[in-house]
């Protein structure tokens, strides 16, 4: 019936509780020496305290003998060939229990003990724990102990066998695994050959059963004996684990006869075989309500293990998302996820490839933003691209990513490099002028990256080469802010402004390359640079330019530096010559504020005598003035002679402030020229430069007759309304000439040499 309990025993009609408990009366009573090895009583003391705790958890009796109800009288004709399992206990309360398993049949009850006590024994001297617990544990799991004494006649188990063929196909696979129906086909041969030596008989008999002679297990008992001696030896501690039982399966009962089924049916293995070695809590498996019928089997519903991973049902959607120009697919696996979380995404692969983490908002391809918290798969459709605007970056301060940077790239860092970063933090700019190496540079470089507080760069004299500035170049879109970059004075080549001319720099105004070996190939990627930005100053002095410098390109030159927002160009000190400085003029637009020419022609040249005619056809391109307000004209072989034709142009520089005509060939006669001149057309000057080397200054006064006729003319000057002139510079200081400037300036005149 249902809810029915056992109790499991061996051949010999001992319980393992049973057996511990006579083991451990027998070690306290001191009858054998074995008992008196260190750790023998404790170990035993250990397993039957584990054992009582075991058999309380599955619901046994601990204490109690339960006589069964009445089986069949054939098994009283020989009552006395019964297995001892079958008497009662000589530990039984003062009011017994009955229980039953069977229907009556006959007159007689036979008493099975349903619960863990003591069997008496049948022999003069307990064997010692040691011999008796090696032999107990040699292959199962679960203690089966069996002592020494002899086998009674009639084997009481062979019933019990028969009733457990129904529990056997659950001991054959592993807890966790789902148990099936299957038609279990084995012979009585095979039942009696593959039974376990565990199993005891609690079921009747219509036949008499011989107890099988002692011979046929004298020589498996010593091979079993020897066995369990070397294993009760050895360091494993006493282990017992009794947490699953069985499941029971219906046997159906013959109305006419109790003798047990003989229909084939699979033998139950070992528990070893079983077992894991380390076993798990027994799982509570779910049963099906009872079958209706006696003839229906009880087939236990125990739910399949869930699989770790699951196939996908639903198609994987993949986005495509540009972010600063680099394209990245990025699958959204769940059709839950929002906008706002396909940005992150894009943000975090954008940060782990380039190392700066943008935050985003997406746009379609036509410019159409999306809401962060609208669904991936509501908006986007098809293999349509979306476009992440960098709103902002997060960055780490960059003395702290520079020092992060030096330890990953195993670089050195420097003190003075970290103060100036330090110093970035507060005036966003940046200037070092040593000398960089590459893997010097590289760390300094990567820790601007992304950096948006950043405004002006200045690298001058740091000794840059073509692939040091290829670090540098890549970055500097990134650099959302950066309005100016100084890489003067660096021996940066044609290589260096070709690729620089490759990247769209949005912010960018002021651009210096000055005193770089660039060369008359550059002017195509001049023309290219000045369309990739808004650059409006641009310093190119000193970069070895000739003339030939217009051999190529010259109208693509023309038609980019026109269109752009320059305002500012110094081509100082290349030696175009009068026609290079003619093919120049005629390209630069009107809008330039700030023009510098300075020793564009070679000092050892002959004066150019139609520089002051391309000069004049340039400022008339004005409306009606052009507007410049700084003119450098130094070293270019002026003299007084064409300094006439060159001051032509200045009734059409009605916004003029700064003149220089330094280290120009000119005397005190063509200064009187010019005097005259500003106060004719009342340019606004506020500085005019005439400064001589020393070597030369004593020619500018050679004639003293004009001393007079200059101070008369820089007294009108002076004196005019129109007149702003705050600095004048002359090759020596003239008496005659201070008095007229302090008595115009007063206390705010000033002289030095």
């Amino acid at each position: 019936d249902r809810g029915a309990k056992m109790d499991l025993k061996n051949k010999k009609g001992e319980s393992s509780m049973a057996f511990l408990r006579d083991h451990v009366r027998e070690g306290r009573e001191g009858k054998c020496e074995d008992y008196q090895l260190p750790g023998v009583m404790e170990r035993l003391e250990a397993a039957l305290a584990r054992t009582e705790r075991e058999y309380v958890s599955l619901g046994l009796t601990v204490d109690t003998s339960y006589p069964v109800d009445t089986d069949s009288g054939l098994l009283e004709e020989e009552e006395s060939e019964i297995d001892q399992t079958l008497r009662c206990s000589s530990r039984q309360v003062s009011v017994p229990e009955f229980t039953s398993t069977q229907k009556p049949t006959g007159q007689a009850r036979r008493e099975v003990s349903r619960s863990p006590s003591p069997v008496p024994r049948r022999r003069s001297k307990s064997p010692s724990p040691v011999s008796v617990s090696r032999r107990a544990y040699s292959h199962s799991r679960s203690p089966s102990p069996s002592t020494s004494r002899p086998i009674s006649p009639v084997a009481a188990t062979q019933v019990y066998k028969n009733a457990m063929d129904g529990i056997r196909s659950s001991s054959t696979r592993s807890v966790l695994q789902p148990v099936t129906q299957v038609v279990r086909r084995s012979t009585v041969g095979q039942v009696e050959e593959e039974m376990d030596d565990w199993l005891e008989d609690d079921l009747g008999s219509e036949k008499k059963r011989k107890r099988p002679s002692e011979e046929t297990f004298g020589d498996t008992k010593k091979v079993k004996s020897l066995s369990s001696r070397r294993e009760n030896l050895s360091p494993t501690p006493f282990s017992i684990d009794l947490t699953s039982s069985p499941t029971l399966r219906q046997v159906p009962a013959k109305a006419s006869t109790n003798k047990l089924s003989k229909a084939k049916k699979g033998h139950q293995p070992k528990i070893y075989q079983s077992l894991p070695p380390t076993r798990p809590a027994s799982p509570s498996f779910l049963f099906n309500p009872p079958p209706s019928s006696p003839s229906q089997s009880v087939t236990p519903n125990i739910p399949l293990p869930r699989p770790s991973t699951l196939p996908s049902t639903l198609p994987t959607t993949r986005v495509r998302v540009s972010v600063v120009g680099e394209m990245f697919l990025i699958p959204v696996p769940h059709p839950d996820h929002t906008v706002r979380w396909l940005a992150g995404e894009a943000s975090a692969r954008y940060y782990r490839q380039f190392g700066s983490e943008p935050a985003l908002r997406l746009t379609t391809s036509d410019g159409a933003g999306l809401d962060p918290g609208d669904l991936v798969t509501h908006v986007v459709q098809g293999t349509e691209p979306l476009t992440g605007v960098v709103t902002s970056w997060n960055c780490k301060p960059a003395e702290e990513r520079y020092r992060d940077t030096c330890k990953d790239m195993a670089r050195p860092c420097f003190r003075n490099i970290c103060d100036r970063l330090s110093l970035m933090a507060t005036t966003n700019i940046l200037s070092i002028n040593i000398p960089l190496k590459k893997q010097h540079a590289e760390p300094i470089f990567h820790c601007l990256k992304s950096n948006t507080g950043l405004r002006e760069l200045h690298l001058s004299r740091c000794k840059l080469t073509d692939p040091t500035l290829a670090l540098l170049v890549p970055l500097l879109p990134t650099l959302s802010y950066l309005s100016t970059l100084d890489l003067s004075q660096n021996l940066l080549s044609l290589h260096s402004l070709q690729v620089l001319s490759t990247h769209q720099l949005s912010s960018l105004s002021h651009l210096s390359l000055s005193s770089n070996p660039l060369g008359d190939l550059s002017l195509p990627a001049l023309t290219s640079l000045l369309s990739t930005g808004p650059i409006t100053s641009l310093q190119l002095s000193r970069c070895l330019f000739t003339r030939s410098l217009f051999q190529s390109g010259r109208p693509d030159f023309a038609v980019a530096i026109k269109q752009s927002k320059l305002k500012v160009l110094d081509f100082s000190h290349n030696e175009f010559g009068e026609i290079g400085l003619e093919i120049l003029l005629r390209c630069l637009p009107s809008t330039l504020t700030s023009l510098d020419l300075t020793a564009c022609i070679s000092s050892t040249s002959t004066s150019p005598q139609n520089l002051g005619n391309h000069l004049s056809s340039y400022c008339r391109e004005g409306n009606p003035d052009c507007d410049l307000t700084s003119l450098s004209l130094s070293c270019l072989s002026l003299t007084d002679s064409t300094l006439p034709s060159l001051l032509s142009c200045l009734p059409h520089c009605g916004r003029l402030s700064s003149l220089s005509l330094s280290h120009n060939p000119i005397t005190a006669s063509g200064m009187v020229t010019l005097l005259s001149t500003l106060v004719d057309h009342s340019v606004p000057l506020t500085r005019l430069e005439c400064a001589q080397l020393k070597t030369t200054s004593h020619n500018f006064w050679a004639d003293k007759t004009v001393m007079a006729e200059v101070e008369d003319r820089l007294e009108s000057l002076l004196a005019s309304n129109c007149s702003r002139l705050e600095l004048l510079i002359l090759p020596d200081q003239v008496v005659s000439l201070k008095k007229v400037w302090d008595k115009a300036w007063g206390s705010r005149s000033s002289h030095s040499r």
